[in-house]
C-alpha cells in the first residue's frame, strides 16, 4: 500500500541525511549526492534482494556534460541535477557502480562499490501462552496490527494489558474478542495479576467556554482506552474502554449541542458522543492523578466565519512545524538543496499568511535549530494549539522508482484530523498543479499527537531534479504556503457552513 511506502521513505531519509552536508555543488565535473554513507572499508550498503535502486547528484554544466552509469546514459536536468533509476547488476551479490562524466576535454570516472546486507526480520512464529501474563506499558508503547506493523492505538504509559500470545520480541493482547493487537516487549513491565480491574465513572462537565469537556474516572489500574471519530459521520465520536468493568452511579448528561450515551458489553464500555451543531471535536488530553483518570476532550472555537469575513481564522491557534532543522537535514536534492531549509522558508511564509487571516500562530522553530520530535509535540501541547501542521518535502527508499512519484501527499493519524488533512491536500493539488499522490494514514510522531488536529504535508519530491528546481523559486515556495493556508481556511469555513 502506498502510504506504507511513503512513511518508510520519510523515516529513511531522516536517518540518511542526519550529518553535515554542503549546500551547493562544489564545482566538480560530477558529484554524487546519494548514496552517500559508506563503511570503514569504503562500501555502500544495499539490502539483499533489491534489484533496482536510484542514484542522484549534479554536474558542472548541464548543457555540456554527458553522464553514464554502467554504460547507461543519464538525463541531466536544466538545473544541473540528475536522478538515475537503475537495475542492479546483481540482486544478491556485491557489485560496483561505474560513473563516467565527460565535460569538454575532461573525463571523470567514479566507482561506488556496493555491499549487500541482510535486513533483520521479526519472527513470525506465534506462541500461545498456557497461562496469560499481565504487563504495564512504558516508554510510549504502541499497539499494532502485526508485530512491527502499523500503529493503531497509543496507550498511556502505565496501561495494564493481559498478554496471551507472543511472537519474537512482541506480545499480543485482545481489545475485544476478534481484535488482536501487538506491542514490543521492551515497552512493558511484568506485573502480578490485578486483583481488581475496574473503573468508576465520577463526573462529566464543561468549562465556561464549552470548548473543553472533562471526564473523570476512579481507577484501580489504568485500563486500555481508545478515542476515535466516526469515519463517515464526523459529528459522532467514541470513547472505548476495553477488558474492564465500568461502574457508574451518576446520570450522564451532555449539553444542548452534545449528546452523551453509554453502551456496555462484557468486553467493551463505550461512550458515544453526538454533536448537534457546527462544533467539531479536535483532540484530547489524558492524565492520571493518583487513582483518577482525567480525559479532556477539546472542541473547535465557537466563532462563526460569517461574522468575521476578513479574519476567518480568528479564535484559532495554529502550530506550524518546519520539519527537520539544525543537524537534521532531512532529504537532500541533487544540487544539495536541503529539505530543512525549504521547510523553514515555507513555514515562515505560511505564518505571515495565517496571522493575516486572524489566526494566532506559534512555530516550533524560527531558525536553523535542532529539535527532537517530542519537543515539537510539546510546543503544540504547551501552547494549546488547535492545529499542528508539519511541513515536509518527500523522498523514496532504495527500492522505489522516484520517477513514479510526481506530486503531493498529506498524512493524518487520528480520524478526527482527516477532514483537515483532506482540505489541505485538495488545496495543494489544485494550487501546485502536481499529481495527487494521496491522503493517507501517516504514522509519524507529530501526527500521533492527540491534543490537536495534527497533519503532515509532503508537497514535493525534493530528490527529483525538476521538483528541486521548483523549490529554488520563491514564487513556488509562496504558492506552497498559500495552498496550505487556503486548505486551513476551507476546513474552518466547512465547520460553519
Amino acid at each position: 500500500m502506498l502510504y506504507v511506502v511513503l512513511i518508510i521513505c520519510n523515516l529513511f531519509f531522516i536517518n540518511l541525511f542526519a550529518q553535515q552536508y554542503p549546500s551547493a555543488p562544489t564545482g566538480a565535473i560530477v558529484e554524487v549526492v546519494y548514496p552517500r554513507d559508506k563503511d570503514e572499508k569504503g562500501y555502500y550498503h544495499l539490502e539483499k534482494g533489491i534489484d533496482s535502486t536510484f542514484l542522484l547528484g549534479n554536474v558542472i554544466s548541464p548543457k555540456e556534460t554527458k553522464l553514464f552509469i554502467n554504460g547507461t546514459p543519464i538525463n541531466i536536468d536544466s538545473g544541473g541535477g540528475w536522478l538515475a533509476w537503475l537495475k542492479c547488476p546483481s540482486s544478491k551479490k556485491d557489485f560496483t557502480w561505474h560513473i563516467q562524466a565527460i565535460y569538454q576535454n575532461d573525463t571523470v570516472h567514479l566507482k561506488l562499490p556496493v555491499k549487500r546486507s541482510i535486513a533483520e526480520r521479526p519472527s513470525s512464529a506465534v506462541n500461545q501462552l498456557k497461562i496469560p501474563i499481565w504487563v504495564k506499558t512504558k516508554n510510549n508503547a504502541r499497539l499494532q496490527l502485526d508485530p512491527g506493523g502499523q500503529n493503531v492505538i497509543l496507550p498511556m504509559d502505565g496501561t495494564v494489558l493481559e498478554v496471551f500470545q507472543t511472537s519474537g520480541n512482541y506480545y499480543a493482547t485482545k481489545t475485544y474478542p476478534q481484535a488482536i493487537l501487538w506491542f514490543h516487549k521492551d515497552n512493558t513491565q511484568r506485573i502480578e495479576t490485578p486483583e481488581q480491574f475496574r473503573i468508576q465513572f465520577l463526573e462529566l462537565y464543561f468549562d465556561s467556554t464549552q470548548s473543553n469537556l472533562y471526564l473523570k474516572f476512579q481507577i484501580t489500574s489504568l485500563p486500555l482506552f481508545y478515542l476515535y471519530s466516526d469515519s463517515i459521520h464526523f459529528n459522532q465520536f467514541y470513547l472505548n474502554f476495553y477488558s474492564t468493568y465500568l461502574e457508574t452511579n451518576n446520570q450522564i448528561q451532555g449539553l444542548s449541542w452534545l449528546n452523551v450515551t453509554l453502551r456496555q458489553s462484557p468486553t467493551t464500555n463505550q461512550f458515544c458522543f453526538t454533536i448537534r451543531d457546527q462544533t467539531k471535536w479536535i483532540g484530547y488530553h489524558a492524565k492520571v492523578d493518583s487513582n483518577l483518570l482525567i480525559l479532556t476532550l477539546r472542541f473547535s472555537p465557537k466563532n462563526k466565519v460569517d461574522t468575521i469575513p476578513n479574519y476567518p481564522l480568528r479564535g484559532w491557534k495554529i502550530c506550524i512545524d518546519p520539519g527537520h532543522g539544525g543537524e537534521q537535514y532531512g532529504a537532500i536534492g541533487p544540487t544539495w538543496i536541503s529539505e530543512k531549509n525549504v521547510n523553514l522558508k515555507v513555514a515562515n511564509l505560511l505564518k505571515r499568511k495565517l496571522i493575516h487571516l486572524g489566526a494566532e500562530v506559534v512555530q516550533t522553530r524560527e531558525n536553523d535549530t535542532t529539535l527532537t520530535l517530542s519537543e515539537r509535540v510539546q510546543i503544540a501541547e504547551r501552547t494549546n494549539a488547535h492545529m499542528l501542521v508539519s511541513i515536509h518535502q518527500n523522498a523514496v527508499p532504495d527500492n522505489q522508482n522516484p520517477w513514479m512519484y510526481n506530486g503531493s501527499t498529506t498524512y493524518y493519524f487520528h480520524t478526527f484530523a482527516k477532514p483537515l488533512g483532506n482540505h489541505i491536500h485538495k488545496s495543494l493539488i489544485k494550487e501546485l498543479a502536481l499529481s495527487d499522490e494521496g491522503l493517507y494514514v501517516g504514522d509519524f510522531a507529530v501526527t500521533r499527537f492527540t491534543g490537536a488536529l495534527s497533519i503532515l504535508t509532503e508537497a514535493t519530491f525534493i530528490i527529483r531534479p525538476d521538483h528541486e528546481r521548483l523549490l529554488k523559486s520563491p514564487s513556488f515556495l509562496n504558492l506552497q504556503a498559500e495552498a496550505i493556508a487556503k486548505g486551513i481556511v476551507n476546513y474552518v469555513q466547512s465547520i460553519y457552513e
